[in-house]
């Protein structure tokens, strides 16, 4: 396995663990972020077997995916039942890196020379 698909195994794991927590919470925002989540999730796992993350090209945005998740889960590990707001930008920032990693992982305009 490449460094990069190692790189998203552990941001999916970090997500599994971050859907555990989140199955303890309580709240209509514990739904719309497991949603969420969920999403960003399966657009990784879409990402897993591409041949841009068998390459070192990936390795910046497959580390950033894994960065992300695992703040994530911590955001969620240290939440309060009201106060949302690093859950909430954590969770973008995970969505953001995960679309970056599947726009570059489709290699358009990219030619290997």
């Amino acid at each position: 396995m490449s460094k990069g698909q190692d790189h998203i195994r552990a941001a999916l794991a970090a997500c599994d663990q971050t859907r555990a927590k989140l199955a303890q919470g309580e709240g209509n925002w514990v739904a719309a972020a497991n949603d969420r989540l969920s999403r960003a999730r399966e657009a990784m796992e879409a990402t897993v077997d591409r041949f841009f993350l068998r390459s070192r090209l990936c390795l910046p945005f497959a580390a950033r995916c894994e960065k992300t998740a695992s703040a994530l889960a911590e955001a969620v590990a240290n939440a309060s039942g009201t106060d949302t707001a690093p859950v909430e930008a954590a969770l973008a920032d995970l969505e953001k890196a995960v679309r970056t990693l599947d726009a570059r992982s489709q290699m358009q305009d990219m030619s290997i020379t």
